[in-house]
Order: structure tokens, then sequence, then C-alpha cells
């Protein structure tokens, strides 16, 4: 203990004598150690999700992927009502089952007119899901019709505060329900979002009866607890061949489906969750390799910094090699001098946590939005699995006092008591190959981030194919609303002085909200190829300003709406007008737009329904979705029941014409909320995670600079140890500056050219990989690769420049009379 109390003795004297010299290192190892902390800590909150719900090993979701003949399979993480009956029935080993159905309730409350995101449920979720209890009976609201339980926030929001039971809501078409209980908000670390919950049994809220007849309405999830713990694999062979025996129909109409059952902790955090889409209200699948990629990058800047630090307390060496001689004169052993640079290194890592903790706590605000649950502070400082960070980081400090105790060992008593030099020569080969890996890192993630800011650039300045202006876009009208009133509505908005033009689709151009597709069959093509398709109508193409290449566009005219058939009817259905893209033109197989129009095609829009068309006409292609996707064949027609999204062409500036179209929905639509924004605002918010990578990446270059630029000072430090002595017998033999500049240079050239080179060609494979995902792509050329070195130069020469200035000035005399 003595020993360990002597080296933090030594650290405090230091930080007295030299605080600059000794600050710099310090608050490098506690950048490295904050970056370490919040990695570590987003890592641990995304695989804490559901942790609050008891013996979730035994829980499981199912969900379904369906491959209908000739197209590919598509995922989801629903099950329908029907399937989810069967299921509860027929499963072996329950516990507890549950169907859950998300729907958006509109409540009227006195005057004011909001919406719910309620999760419609039976009383066996609260078996598995036992939610906490505010005010009242959270229970009741799952057995009763006219009751709804509501969340803590969500109460208050509503009435402003939580003694709200019995407190009445009247629902749109005029049913009164009251407030049967309260519950606590869900922690953010689980998969649900939860407002509000009521009874799916009763026929409030959905018609039931009507989802259960259909095996494929994918609209909710199921959940099963079971009584012993249960392979996945197990459960979902049995579901599987369930839904076979009790729906041949099915596989007889040309479409396979199979239920695979995830355990609760999965939910999250998943090794493939691509294609599998969540539904409303509960928060999306995560890449189980980002949280692995965190964790690495993680330990890499904890192992970094420490690093850098032991190189720091090595340099020391050299000044206390008298001391250590001394002591060894006296009797220390080997055991005795590791553990006085142990208790040094148990110091400074305290001090660095401590500083770390600080930084971490004052950047919260930041780092939280990278998160998708957003972690709290506690969530890294105090999570889980803090204590064995903390011990891991103490653990870290038997490693840094390693190097420094290597080096000491080399000293000889009677040769350094003799004022000989033997033991003083640190040789900084090691500092250099770790400061070379560090400016590796810190060159390919500039590289990347001045990419990303690139890519972002172009994607926002990127032709759409439309004119995206001031175009205001509204998904306020609900679902299953009448043409007519939907006619109603355009011809008022038309009328106003803030309003050019308005039209409504199936889809949100730019964003792709909606991916419907058809097999496609025409007289051109060998066989019927899958095809993406919206509804688009009359005078939407105008508002867009999109002409028509070739043909016409779609009119307001008889010939032009498509109808759904109200049963399914064997008998020839009535030529139906649709245009194409270009994409969808040449697909088809016309070598030119004008070439397909007067043709016809052939398309399956759903199960048993097979709807001819005519070509009218070709449009150039548009992007419906983000620009990681090339040009799509699309075919668009006229289906009022299929367009709900409303496009507003304003005839000033957006931001006056809200208040216009908003006080026209809510005139149309009383119970629903109008929700209106700028279609060019959507648009850039659809590349929010390149602008998250880019902010990430520019963050991650500042603080691997940082640590890398301490690997600097301490191979500086390493050569202002070592070649004191050689370069005063130069200046002896009058050597000028420039020839101890050029002496010294290439103790710092080889780690920034070779860290350099190696992470220009990192970044390069990285990003071009990254890249090829989008349609359009503007990659680093050589002004980026010559910006990253000019400035990785500079830091370098500006943080060496105090140490190499020593070399420069010191004086033969005073050196060699010493020595």
């Amino acid at each position: 203990m003595r020993d360990l109390l002597a080296g933090a003795s030594m650290l405090l004297r230091r930080l007295q004598g030299s605080p600059a010299g000794t600050l710099f290192p310090l608050l490098s190892l506690a950048l490295g150690i904050s970056g370490f902390l919040v990695l570590v800590g987003m890592a641990d909150h995304e695989l804490s999700y559901d942790r609050w719900v008891p013996a979730r090993e035994r829980i499981f979701r199912f969900e379904t992927t369906i491959s209908p003949a000739g197209a590919p399979p598509v995922r989801t993480v629903s099950v329908s009502a029907r399937a989810g009956a069967m299921l509860a029935s027929h499963l072996d080993g329950l516990e507890a089952t549950a169907r859950i159905l998300p729907r958006t309730v509109p409540l009227t409350i006195g005057s004011r007119h909001l919406t719910l995101d309620t999760a419609l449920t039976e009383p066996g979720f609260l078996r598995m899901f036992p939610l906490r209890p505010v005010a009242g009976n959270v229970a009741e609201a799952l057995s009763r019709p006219d009751r709804i339980a509501v969340s803590r926030s969500t109460a208050e929001k509503l009435f402003g505060s939580t003694d709200v039971v019995g407190q009445a809501a009247q629902l749109a078409d005029g049913r009164a329900v009251a407030v049967a209980g309260v519950f606590e908000d869900l922690p953010r670390n689980s998969h649900m979002r939860l407002e509000a919950v009521a009874s799916l049994r009763e026929s409030t809220f959905a018609d039931l009866a009507s989802l259960e007849k259909d095996w494929l309405d994918l609209g909710g999830y199921f959940y099963v607890k079971v009584k012993q713990p249960t392979r996945p694999e197990v459960l979902s062979n049995q579901a599987t061949q369930l839904l076979l025996s009790e729906a041949p129909m099915l596989k007889s109409g040309g479409i396979t489906a199979t239920i695979a059952a995830f355990p609760l902790k999965e939910l999250h955090v998943r090794h493939s969750p691509a294609g599998a889409l969540p539904i409303g209200g509960f928060k999306p699948l995560l890449e189980a390799s980002r949280v692995v990629v965190l964790v690495i990058v993680a330990i890499f800047l904890a192992c970094l910094s420490a690093f850098n630090y032991a190189f720091h307390l090595a340099t020391w060496v050299t000044r206390r090699a008298r001391e250590i001689a001394l002591r060894q004169f006296l009797g220390a052993n080997p055991s005795s001098i590791y553990r006085l640079f142990l208790g040094e290194a148990l110091l400074s890592i305290g001090m660095a946590l401590a500083i770390a903790l600080l930084m971490v706590a004052l950047t919260h605000g930041w780092w939280a939005r990278f998160s998708e649950g957003e972690p709290s502070f506690p969530d890294v400082a105090a999570s889980r699995h803090a204590p064995l960070v903390y011990l891991g980081l103490f653990g870290l400090s038997a490693l840094v006092a390693l190097f420094p105790y290597l080096l000491a060992r080399r000293v000889r008593p009677a040769e350094t008591l003799r004022n000989r030099a033997a033991a003083n020569s640190i040789r900084g080969r090691l500092v250099g190959f770790v400061m070379t890996v560090q400016i590796a890192l810190a060159a390919a993630l500039m590289v990347g981030a001045v990419s990303v800011a690139k890519q972002v650039a172009l994607l926002n300045a990127a032709p759409l194919g439309f004119d995206a202006g001031e175009i205001l876009i509204s998904r306020s009208i609900p679902p299953g609303t009448s043409p007519s009133k939907i006619d109603t509505l355009l011809r008022e908005l038309a009328r106003s002085d803030a309003v050019s033009s308005a039209a409504i689709a199936q889809d949100e151009v730019g964003v792709g909200l909606v991916r419907a597709q058809a097999n496609v069959e025409a007289p051109s093509l060998p066989h019927e190829m899958l095809m993406n398709y919206m509804a688009a109508g009359p005078g939407w193409f105008d508002l867009m300003r999109i002409n028509a290449v070739a043909g016409r566009l779609l009119e307001d005219r008889e010939a032009d709406q498509l109808r759904r058939p109200a049963v399914a009817n064997p008998s020839p259905a009535p030529l139906a007008s649709v245009v194409l893209n270009e994409s969808a033109a040449r697909s088809v197989g016309y070598s030119t737009p004008q070439k397909a129009v007067g043709t016809t095609l052939t398309a399956t829009l759903d199960v048993g329904w097979r709807q001819p068309f005519i070509i009218v006409g070709v449009v150039r292609d548009i992007a419906h979705a983000s620009l990681r996707e090339g040009p799509k064949p699309y075919f668009y027609f006229d289906q009022r029941d299929q367009e709900n999204i409303l496009y507003v062409r304003a005839t000033r500036a957006g931001a006056e014409a809200v208040p216009v179209v908003e006080g026209r929905l809510r005139a149309a639509f009383p119970a629903e909320p109008p929700a209106v924004v700028r279609l060019t605002h959507d648009i850039s918010v659809h590349y929010e995670d390149e602008i998250r990578l880019r902010t990430v990446l520019i963050a991650g270059t500042l603080c691997v600079l940082a640590i890398s630029l301490a690997g600097v000072a301490a191979l500086a430090r390493a050569v202002l140890a070592y070649r004191t002595r050689e370069v005063a017998i130069r200046k002896v033999f009058g050597a000028s500056p420039r020839d101890i500049l050029s002496l010294v240079a290439w103790q710092f050239s080889w780690p920034i050219v070779i860290g350099y080179a190696i992470g220009a060609a990192v970044s390069w494979f990285l990003v071009v990989k990254w890249l090829n995902g989008f349609t359009l792509r503007d990659p680093p050329g050589a002004l980026e690769f010559t910006a990253v070195l000019v400035v990785v130069v500079a830091a370098c020469a500006l943080v060496s420049s105090v140490f190499v200035g020593r070399l420069l000035r010191l004086r033969p005399a005073t050196v060699l009379h010493v020595e």
C-alpha cells in the first residue's frame, strides 16, 4: 500500500510542477474513457430492452412470412387476428396469449379533438406485461366495451392530471368511453409504446368478427407465454404446421406462409431484421451487428487512450531514473517498482474517469439522440453492467503501469548514479506504431465524414423528377372517406387564394410510405413480372408538374376511374386507364414510350382481382422513395378508395398556406387532428440517418484526433529524451536548426504517412461500399484526400512543435556538462 500511495503522490507532485504537460495526456485519457462509457452504455441500453417484463424468457411474439407465387417473400412482424385465434386454441403448453391490434382512436374531450394511439388487446396481455397501476383498474378496460386505460403521460396530456378515473371522452361515432385506469409509462427500453389500452373483443374500437374472416389481414401482433422454457424453433414449426392444416386454401391459391416465434429479448436486437418492418406503435428492429460495432469501437477507444497515457508515464522514467536507481540501491524489488507505477496509474484512471463522467453528463442531450431508446445519463453511468465496466477500467490501469515498469527495469543503479545515460534511451518505436494506428483511424473517420457530407449535399440537391416547391402534404384524410367528400374538399381548397391546386394520391413521393406491388402480364412479356403501382387522382400529375412524354395523363372521366369489385367476379373486368413511367414502359418491352401508348396489360392487384388496363400515357421517372433506390417501374391509375394523401400546391409561402389547409381539413374531418407538412421537409427527414452518420463521424474524428495528438505528444517527449545528447553533439560540430529538424522529422513522418495511407485506403473501400446503395454517388476525390492530409499533418506539427522546439533551443554546454 505504501508503494501505491507513493506512486499516487508522484502524480500529484507532477501536476504541481508541470500542470499543462500532465493535464493534456490526462484529458486525452478522459476523452477516450468518455467515448468508451457512452458507446458501451448505448450498447448495454439496446440489449436491456424489456428486462422489466417478468419471466421474459418464456414470452414469444409470432411473425409471418408470405411468399405469393412468382413474387418475392414478404416478412412482417404481425400475425392476422384469425391466425392468432387459431394458435391460441391449438398450441400446446401455453400459460397466456394475447392479440394486439394498434389503432388510432379519435377522441373528443370538451372542445378538443385528439387522437390516441391505442393497443386493442385481450386480458391475457396483463398476465404477460403487468402494467403498473397508478389509479383505477386497468384490467377493467380490457373487459368492458365502454372503458379505456391510459398511461400516466397520456392522462396528463388529456386531462392535466392522473386523477382521471371516470373521466369521459367521446368517440367519432358519438359513443362515450370512460377512463377505467391509469398505468405507469413503459420504460424507454421497451419495444412497445403504449398510450392507451382497450378491449379487442368488444366492437367499440374494431370489428373483430370481420378481421377474423381473413387469414392474411396482417394488422396486429400475437404474443404467447409458455408454461415451460421452450426453444423458438419448436414453436415456429408447430405454428406453421397448424397454419397449413387450418388454412389449406392459402396453399391452393399459390401462397406459401410460415410463422416464426421470436423470444421477447430478440424483439428489438436481432441478427437479421432486414425486411421485417414493425407496424404502428412499436419500436423498429435493430441489427445486432450495430451493437457489436459499438462495443468494438468502445474498446478500441479505451485501449488507444490507455496506450497513450502509458507512453506518457514512460517518458517520465528518464526523469525519475535516479530515483528508481536509488530505490533499487536501497533494496526495492521489482514488484515494489511495479506498485509504484500502478499507484500512479490507478489515480490517473480515477481522475480521468471523474472527468469523463462529467463530459458524459454535459453532452447527454447530444449523444442520447443516436440511440433508439434515448438512454439517459444513469443508463450509461449506472447501468446494470456499470460495475463491471468500472472494474475493467481499473484493471486497465494494470496494463498502463506495465510499460513504464518494463522500461524502469532497464535502469542499472550503479551506472545511473554515476550519471551515465545508458538507461535514459526510451525508444519511440512502439509509441510510433500506436500513433500510426491512431492516425489511420482519424484519417479514415475524417474522410468518411467528408464523404457522407458530400453525399448528403448531393441528395438534397438531386433532381427528383417533380417540382416539390411549395407543395404541402397531409395524411389526415381518414381511410374509407367517400370520394364525393374528398372531391368537395379539393374544390374548396382550390377556391382559396392561398392554394393553386389540390389533388390526392396513394403515396407520398420522394419518401415512399406505401410499397404496393402487382404481378403484371402483357402481350410483349414472355412471363409476368412484379411491378410497383400507385393510385393517383386526376390533377395530381399537373400539380406535381409532371408532363406526359407520350400519350396523355389521367383525367376526371368515368373510363379513367378504377373501382374495386365488391365480390370476386369471374367475368372480365372493364378496361381501365393506366399511365406508366419510362422504366415501366421499357420493362414491359417497348423500345420507346410512344409504342406503349394504346397497348394493354393485366395486373393482379389483390388475391383474386385481375384487372385489365389500357396504357393511355407514359411519364418520366420520378423519385418515389430515397435515392438509395434507382428508378423503378411504376404504373399509375385513378382509384379513389386507395387515395388518402392530400397534396396541395400553395400560391405563396407554404407557412402562410398551412393554416388555410388545416382549417379546411378540420371542418371536413372534425374528429381527425389536421397535420400539414411541407413535402421538402419530409424528403429531408428521409435522409436523417445519413445526416446522423455524418455527425457521428465528425464527432468520432475529433475524439480520435485528440487522442492521436496525445500520442504525437508522447512520441515527441520520447524523441526529446533520447535525442538530447545526440543533438547537443551535432550542434557542437556546427549543425544548423534545419539539420536538427531533418534529423527528427523521420520520427514523426513515418507514423503520419503510413497511418494516413492505411486510413485513406480503408475509408475509400468502406465509403465506396456504402455509396453502392445510392443511385447518385459523389465519392471523395483528390481534393478531399489532400485536405484531410493537410489537416492531419498540421495538427501533428502543431503539437510536436513544442517539444521539437526544445531540441532546437537546447545549449550543448549545459547538456554535455551534465554528462
